[in-house]
C-alpha cells in the first residue's frame, strides 16, 4: 500500500512539475507582448521591363511612361495610375510604382491585378499580370489585427 502511495504521489508531483514547466516554456508571460505600434509599409512596387523598337532594336532614351493598375486583363477603368519620366538603357528600365502617387492598399483585394504601360499615345499590350511578390503588399493588413491572444 505504501509503495502504491509513493507511486501515486510521484506521478502527481511529476504532473505538477511538467505542467509548471510547460507553462513556462510554452507561454511565459514575459515573452507575450501585445504591441500597439504601427509600422509604415511601403506603398510601392518595383517594376522592371525591356523595350524594343519596331525594328526589334533595344531602346536607349528617356521616355514619359504611364503605368496603370487594372482589375481586368483588357478594357476596364484603372484602379491606380501615375506617369514617370524613365531612363531606358539598352532596352532595360526599372521604376518604383507608387513613387509619385502612393498605391492604396484597397487596390489589392486578393483578386488578380494587371499593370498597363503606356508610352506617349501607344499602349503596350498585353498587360502584365501582377504576381505574388506584389501581393505581399497585402500583408499591410497584418499590422492592423483586431484581436490578439491574451496572456
Amino acid at each position: 500500500m505504501c509503495v502504491r502511495c509513493n507511486t501515486v504521489t510521484a506521478i502527481v508531483v511529476g504532473l505538477l512539475f511538467a505542467t509548471t514547466l510547460m507553462g513556462q516554456v510554452v507561454a511565459p508571460k514575459s515573452s507575450v507582448r501585445l504591441s500597439t505600434e504601427t509600422r509604415a509599409i511601403t506603398q510601392q512596387i518595383n517594376y522592371q521591363g525591356f523595350l524594343r523598337d519596331s525594328n526589334d532594336s533595344a531602346v536607349t532614351d528617356t521616355l514619359d511612361m504611364t503605368f496603370s493598375i487594372y482589375d481586368v486583363p483588357s478594357g476596364g477603368t484603372p484602379l491606380w495610375s501615375e506617369t514617370l519620366t524613365v531612363g531606358v538603357d539598352r532596352g532595360l528600365f526599372n521604376v518604383i510604382l507608387g513613387s509619385v502617387n502612393s498605391i492604396s492598399p484597397s487596390v489589392f483585394t486578393g483578386a488578380d491585378r494587371w499593370v498597363q504601360l503606356q508610352i506617349g499615345a501607344q499602349i503596350l499590350s498585353p498587360r502584365t499580370k501582377i504576381t505574388s511578390m506584389a501581393y505581399a503588399y497585402r500583408a499591410y493588413k497584418s499590422d492592423t489585427a483586431d484581436y490578439a491572444l491574451a496572456s
